[in-house]
């Protein structure tokens, strides 16, 4: 007769597992992710800002 409440005290303590490891996971790639961002939009702006500053210096 405890076979249902072993499995099911298994089921709520391997979740709770997958949960915690799941919020590790989540919580390194979060910044990870904002670097990538960041760059990116780094990126691109100083791509778009390099054309009009060497026609600027073509002026002069």
């Amino acid at each position: 007769g405890s076979l249902p409440e072993t499995l099911k005290y298994a089921s709520e303590f391997y979740e709770f597992e997958i949960q915690n490891e799941l919020d590790k996971m989540t919580s390194l790639i979060e910044p990870l992710l904002m670097v990538i961002l960041c760059i990116s939009v780094g990126y691109i702006i100083i791509v778009s800002i390099m054309p009009l500053l060497s026609i600027y210096e073509m002026q002069f």
